[in-house]
């Protein structure tokens, strides 16, 4: 979701503020149903036990902790998957973003460093989906290879063609290293 509108965003937050109260309400109650639990079974020392000790009618008490621990991982998901979806770096622009990246590429051999998956512009494509995009569509970013022809591990021909393809019609730099 790379261009979210105003009312978007805030129909997200006003959802992760309602999880946000029903969690602080979870959060007071299950340490007080967990306490409730253990006055009645005495000086047992884990409410799992107690849980196997309590009579029939307290099952109930048993019940409602479950369903309440349930809802609080469930809620805690749904909140952290809507925090992800405004994050700030997820509202900036492609254009902008695509510049911020050409930033991180060296801008001279002397700079440039034996190239894997984890340095740029590779390392860009597994943040996250939209960084993916971005990265990807972005020719300017895949133009120059940088890597040392006679050192093992080699840069694999299959990153070098992916490079090249992603460099679409831009004149692509090969940078020995070695």
């Amino acid at each position: 979701m790379s261009h979210q509108t105003t009312s978007d965003v805030a129909l997200i937050k006003g959802a992760v503020s309602k999880s946000d109260a029903r969690l602080a309400f979870l959060d007071k109650e299950i340490p007080r149903l967990v306490e409730l639990i253990m006055s009645k079974c005495g000086s047992h020392s884990t409410y799992r036990l107690a849980f196997q000790i309590l009579d029939p009618e307290s099952s109930i008490l048993r019940d409602q902790m479950v369903k309440w621990e349930e809802e609080r991982v469930a809620l805690l998901d749904y909140r952290a998957q809507n925090k992800a979806v405004i994050s700030p770096h997820r509202r900036i622009p492609p254009e902008v973003l695509g510049e911020i990246f050409l930033l991180t590429l060296p801008v001279r051999v002397q700079d440039a460093v034996f190239s894997t998956i984890g340095d740029s512009p590779w390392v860009l494509t597994h943040i996250c989906r939209y960084w993916r995009e971005v990265a990807v569509s972005a020719p300017f970013l895949w133009s120059r290879v940088a890597t040392d022809y006679y050192k093992k591990p080699r840069f694999s021909i299959h990153m070098i063609e992916t490079q090249i393809q992603r460099a679409n019609m831009l004149r692509v730099y090969f940078w020995d290293l070695g």
